[in-house]
């Protein structure tokens, strides 16, 4: 076994007991590295006669919290209250059978058939309610903060009773691409770029419980890059986060638009066939509209085999990130191209979304709002 971390042992040496008695605490973090990895030398891929020992993570910080585990009954306790409660409800279930005989002969068949289904779906949705308040109550929300204060780094994740190790991977907030999809209303962001070397405070919140720690990121002591090289590498994925970030912006009106002309469609069930002839048109001319925008983006939905098209803008972005990530000193000729590229690929294509919201799509609100909608069948 490979014990990253042995400060929470150290502390529960120290302090004992007293540890365990604590509602929720973080302890203090071993210092992570942002160590730069390459393959081994010798055989590439292990097979079965080949042993491989696990290494010490060191490209991540470990964060220790102790979560007091919630008190259980004891099965003599269990007993004790299942038997009161026994005695204590027999007359009652008597008089509640005997009631409840009458009632099934009375109700029809038919009746307890749909009050059992419609039963059985109340029961199935305030189940997937209840697990996902649950869900929200077991998580804690990680923030990290630089020396200036600054919030570069949130997410959450869940805690289980005792000790917890939740794991950092020393990068700040990343940023959401174009999608099809949809994000969660509480999904994380993803990771971004990496941390800058230096102190960092972790504040996590557990409900009305809150507690924090310091954390030390260390460079690589055998990467050489100056750290004019790392700002210029940041500054230039700040430039590349803010074309992503515009696309995405463009993209989520595609995706949106689909979903309005969508909820048009449902209230035109009930309008005059002329209408529905009318509109039905409408939205096939907008819809072909809206697939040559989105393909514009990305590949076309259910599109089989690998697919490559270097002149879509989701391949020219993924281009231009390769070259600054990929370089350890400043970005050099072809970096600075690649983003341009992306810079000049993203505003023509995000300016063809802004000409059709300013034009077809205009008018189709238009439309949309001076029709005299009908709510229910005459």
């Amino acid at each position: 076994w490979i014990l990253d971390d042995i400060n929470p042992l150290r502390t529960l040496a120290k302090d004992g007991t007293k540890v365990l008695g604590s509602e929720f605490d973080v302890f203090e973090s071993a210092a992570g590295y942002q160590v730069s990895y390459r393959s081994v030398d010798g055989i590439r891929f292990a097979g079965q006669s080949e042993f491989k020992g696990d290494n010490k993570n060191l490209d991540r910080i470990s964060i220790n919290i102790w979560k007091k585990p919630t008190p259980k009954k004891s099965e003599d306790t269990k007993k004790v209250d299942s038997k009161t409660a026994v005695t204590k409800a027999s007359d009652k279930k008597e008089a509640d059978k005997k009631e409840a005989d009458k009632k099934a002969e009375v109700l029809a068949s038919d009746k307890k058939d749909a009050d059992k289904k419609e039963g059985d779906k109340k029961d199935t949705d305030k189940k997937d309610v209840d697990k996902k308040e649950e869900d929200k109550k077991d998580k804690a929300t990680f923030k990290f903060y630089n020396v200036k204060g600054e919030l570069v780094r949130e997410y959450k994740r869940k805690l289980e009773d005792g000790f917890n190790k939740i794991s950092w991977g020393m990068e700040e907030n990343g940023f959401l691409y174009p999608s099809r999809s949809e994000p969660k209303e509480d999904d994380d962001l993803p990771g971004g770029m990496d941390a800058l070397p230096g102190e960092y405070k972790v504040v996590v919140s557990y409900g009305k419980l809150k507690d924090s720690t310091m954390l030390t990121v260390k460079a690589d002591p055998r990467n050489t890059t100056k750290e004019e090289d790392k700002l210029a590498i940041r500054k230039s994925l700040k430039d590349y986060e803010s074309i992503v970030t515009e696309s995405k912006k463009s993209y989520d009106f595609i995706r949106e638009s689909r979903k309005s002309i969508e909820l048009v469609n449902k209230l035109l069930e009930l309008q005059t066939d002329t209408i529905k002839k009318d509109f039905k048109n409408t939205h096939k001319t907008l819809n072909g509209k809206l697939d040559s925008l989105s393909n514009l983006y990305m590949e076309p939905e259910n599109v089989k085999g690998i697919q490559r098209n270097p002149n879509e803008l989701g391949s020219i972005l993924s281009e231009a990130q390769n070259y600054i990530e990929s370089s350890w000193i400043k970005p050099q000729t072809n970096a600075l191209i690649a983003l341009d590229k992306a810079r000049k690929a993203a505003e023509s294509t995000n300016a063809a979304v802004t000409l059709f919201k300013t034009t077809e799509w205009t008018k189709y609100v238009e439309k949309v709002n001076a029709m005299q909608v009908k709510l229910f069948k005459e």
